[in-house]
Parts: structure tokens; sequence; C-alpha cells
């Protein structure tokens, strides 16, 4: 055991105490077999497994650090281009109320599992030396596999490894490899879908804004060759994350909205991919957006056109571009020109212009001008 751990004997052994407390009547532990043990190349020294507690911490400080940093590297990735921003913020800030959020979450939960399975195997051990026969040699070392394989594994089974869902641990000799799997889901009111040129779609009521982050981190925890983990400063090396996938998504379930002062219902349909809204990262595709939603254009009132057709207006991308597929408008021929120019008054004129003019071709002569009348301006 090196200088480094002992110095912290005092401060380390209060947390582990705290930690036997929580976990000693919580989990079965069964008698371990002396061999297995000290078949072992290297591993924990098993008389000091309660001085490691620091040195987890900051192991899994640093790969919260590490992995955070290296999702939020990723070239592209913005959640800003589903025209959210104004209700998302950062990706991080979906696992929390900062931008370090998902750094504390990730670490909070390594330095959760590695502690208290540490606590859980020290227990066993001190119970099976207490029970050898005479003269039988004690164990004196932990493995990282026996580690994993068995205490990290019966802790997540447990009924408080609930809490550490989406983390997976694996060892190869004195490597460890940390697989991290996250996912939250919120609500937002009342969400604006920018459609660029066209505007926005303005929802009324909640939708669902999911985020999930998939990446995993490799820990060398013996570097210096000894045959103990961590028993020098320079023990520890920690690999660079590889980050298996991100993504924000949106779904708005049948949602009313507004489109250039429009009533729209947003419409589900049985072959309608979900989510409606997403953007995604994986290191084959890179960054990849898609959009796929269809509303319905309810009546159009005293309004002097009509939606003809199956009245839908469909959002989707196409390589990834935005698309909009406005539905037809046709005027109502019982309007006259003075009549159009009062019942045009909620709608906003250019939006409405535009629309009439991809979607009706030839307008009778003046209605093209009705862009003019806008915000006093006189009609020309």
């Amino acid at each position: 055991m090196s200088k480094n751990v002992k110095s912290n004997n005092k401060n380390t052994k209060k947390s582990a105490t705290k930690a036997k407390k929580s976990t000693r009547n919580n989990y079965k532990i069964e008698s371990l077999e002396p061999r297995l043990m000290m078949d072992a190349d290297s591993g924990f020294d098993a008389e000091h497994l309660d001085e490691y507690a620091e040195q987890i911490e900051s192991i899994s400080g640093n790969i919260g650090e590490q992995v955070s940093s290296a999702v939020n590297s990723i070239e592209g990735f913005d959640a800003s281009k589903l025209g959210l921003a104004e209700s998302v913020g950062s990706f991080t800030t979906m696992f929390g109320e900062s931008v370090d959020s998902l750094k504390t979450t990730i670490a909070n939960k390594v330095n959760g599992v590695l502690a208290q399975s540490l606590d859980m195997a020290r227990t066993a051990i001190e119970q099976t030396n207490a029970s050898l026969a005479e003269g039988a040699d004690p164990i004196s070392k932990l493995s990282l596999s026996e580690l994993v394989d068995t205490y990290v594994k019966d802790f997540l089974e447990s009924e408080q490894g609930e809490a550490y869902r989406g983390l997976t641990f694996s060892a190869e000799g004195s490597k460890l490899t940390v697989g991290i799997d996250l996912s939250e889901t919120k609500s937002l009111e009342n969400l604006g879908v920018d459609l660029g040129s066209w505007g926005k779609v303005s929802v009324d009521g909640s939708a669902n804004l999911s985020a999930a982050a998939q990446a995993s981190v490799s820990v060398e925890l013996d570097k210096d060759g000894s045959g103990s983990l961590l028993d020098s400063a320079g023990d520890v090396e920690i690999s660079a994350p590889q980050v298996g996938k991100l993504e924000v998504s949106v779904d708005i379930p049948g949602a009313s909205a507004k489109f250039m002062n429009l009533s729209v219902s947003e419409v589900e349909s049985a072959d309608e991919p979900s989510p409606d809204l997403s953007l995604s990262y994986t290191p084959d595709e890179g960054v990849t957006k898609n959009v796929d939603l269809e509303f319905k254009v309810e009546e159009t009132g005293n309004l002097p056109f009509f939606v003809a057709g199956d009245g839908v207006l469909k959002v989707s991308t196409i390589d990834g571009e935005l698309d909009v597929q406005v539905p037809e408008f046709k005027l109502n021929k019982d309007f006259s020109l003075g009549t159009v120019l009062k019942a045009v008054e909620s709608v906003k004129i250019e939006d409405l212009v535009s629309a009439l003019n991809n979607n009706i071709g030839d307008l009778p002569s003046g209605v093209s001008e009705l862009s003019f009348v806008q915000e006093g301006h006189p009609f020309p």
C-alpha cells in the first residue's frame, strides 16, 4: 500500500464506515473461495479495502469529466437545430440544472457503484478470513475481475442498484471499462417548432422531450505493473472516451397548434415513425436530423379561402434539409375583395400570400398585392 493511500486513512475511513452501515445489512454476503483470490495476478490490498474510497471518488470524477467533455465536443450536435433552442438549452442541461450536470451525474453513479461494491467485498473477505482453519493462508488480494463479476454485479441487481441503472462494468486484467447509457425525459409547455422561412408552429399544451447518451471509457489501475492496484500515484491512466450515441428527440402527441394564425392539430399516423423530431449522433453516421410532422388544418371560419384535399401540413427532412408541404388553398368566390381585406386581418398577410401563390397558381387581379396591406399602409 503506497504512502498516498495511507495518508488518506483518517478521512477515507469515515466514508467507508458510512458505506458499511448503509450496505452491510442490505446484502447477502457469501463466503469466498480463498484460492480464487490468491490466483489473481494483480489486485486490491484486501486488508486496506476501506482506504480506497478517495481514489475511487477521484477516478469517478475524472470519468465524468472526460465523458461529458467528449459528448460536448461532438461537432454539429446542437439541439437548436430542431428549432427548440429557447426551450432546450444545452444537451447536458437535460440531465440537471447546470452545464456540469452530466459530468456530476456520471461521476456520482460510477463512484456509488464502485464504493459500495468494495465495501461488500471487504465484508465478505473479513468473514471468510475469520472462518479459516488454523494455519490456512488468508485472502490478501481482491482481483478486479472478482470485484466486477461478483460484487458490482450483485449490487446492480439489488434493489439499491436500481438507482444506478444504465451503467455497466467489465474487467480485463487490471483495466476497468465503464459503459454509460443514460436517458432523461421532461415535459415542455407551449413548444415552438421553427419552420424557417415558413414561420413557426406554436404548439398548445405539452410535448415530451427526451435525451439519451451512450459512451464508454477504460481505466488502467496498475500502470506501473507492480501487481497491486492503485498502490502509487501514477497507477491510473484513463483512455479517451468512446461516444456511441447521442440523441435529443421530441414527441408531440395529438397537440393543437397555430400555423400562420390558422388552427391546426397534430395528426397521429400508424406508419409515422417516432419520434416526431430528433437530432442524433453515431460514429458511423455522424449527426443526423429527422423531422416527421403532420398537422391537419382545422376550419378556416370566415376567412376568404378554404383548404382543399386532406388539408394536411407536412413537415419532414430531405437530405438533412427541412421540407414543408402546405395544403392547397382555394379562394372562396363568394367573397368580394373588400370582404377579403376585412376577413384576413387576423392572418399574417405576407405568409398568407406566399401560401396562396405557392398553392393556387394564378391569383385574381389585386390579390397578389395583399402583401402591402399591413401595419396601416394604404392599398396601392
